[in-house]
């Protein structure tokens, strides 16, 4: 017999600006992502380039709904530049068992990471979650680095590495700052695939990050993923646009699953 639940998840980087730091600023914009939330009945969604103070502000809006959020910045202390790789949970389908955020590997090449502005620590957000019927799952939230190759590829092992080690059903997304067409990232997704069943559930070549910068080609491109293992049948995916409401660079990925635990 057969036990099976749907749940909705997206991956959304909220862009960090540091006139964010106004607190009427990213009020505003956790109210409109709690909106997204709500309008596009998620019952996941882990974000990116959310700040401390934004993260604790969240928190207490979060407190008067339904959700639910675990996170913990990378830098410790430091608001203007912190990063918390947040995990908002729709507290009616999941209870948070644990939460555990690991540090990435962030320094390959001081002097050539210290020109291209390469130099700032990553992190991976892990949350343990109990369902109602289908047993406990796990969710890895992550954001890479953006420019060097080298960096990356430290990151991607470590994030393999934390993937060994996690035994239930497992969702992965973030903003992996590759592009689908990258061969490093082509060698990760398919040893994901071969070693843990984790696959890219996310259409491909729909486009999600559309800023600009001196380093990149002016075309816009996806980096934004949701990965899987074989318990979550991808019924539903798409990309979602609130870049107006919550003053980001960024779309949002949403996709939709059947989580089956057979008996």
């Amino acid at each position: 017999m057969e036990k099976a639940m749907t749940l909705t998840v997206c991956t959304q980087n909220v862009k960090h600006y540091f006139s964010k730091m106004k607190a009427d600023s990213f009020k505003v914009e956790n109210f409109e992502l709690i909106n997204m939330c709500k309008i596009e009945g998620l019952d996941l969604c882990g974000l990116q380039e959310m700040t401390g103070p934004r993260h604790r502000n969240l928190v207490q809006q979060l407190a008067q709904n339904q959700l639910h959020i675990k996170g913990r910045g990378r830098y410790f202390g430091i608001p203007c530049i912190d990063e918390y790789n947040s995990l908002i949970v729709n507290h009616d389908k999941f209870k948070v068992v644990s939460s555990k955020t690991y540090s990435l590997p962030w320094i390959h090449d001081v002097k050539n990471q210290m020109k291209s502005g390469a130099f700032m620590p990553r992190i991976a957000h892990v949350v343990t979650l109990e369902t109602k019927i289908c047993g406990r799952i796990c969710i890895v939230v992550t954001h890479l680095d953006y420019q060097s190759p080298k960096v990356q590829k430290l990151q991607l092992d470590k994030l393999t590495k934390i993937l060994a080690t996690i035994s239930e059903p497992t969702i992965l997304m973030g903003d992996f700052n590759m592009f689908p067409t990258n061969d490093l990232f082509k060698i990760y997704k398919k040893e994901w695939q071969e070693h843990f069943g984790l696959m890219l559930t996310t259409v491909t070549g729909q486009k999600t990050w559309m800023g600009s910068g001196n380093n990149f080609p002016k075309e816009n491109k996806p980096y934004d993923y949701i990965f899987a293992t074989k318990e979550f049948d991808a019924i539903y995916s798409e990309v979602i646009d609130y870049r107006e409401e919550l003053n980001t660079d960024h779309k949002g990925v949403k996709t939709s699953f059947v989580l089956t635990k057979k008996k």
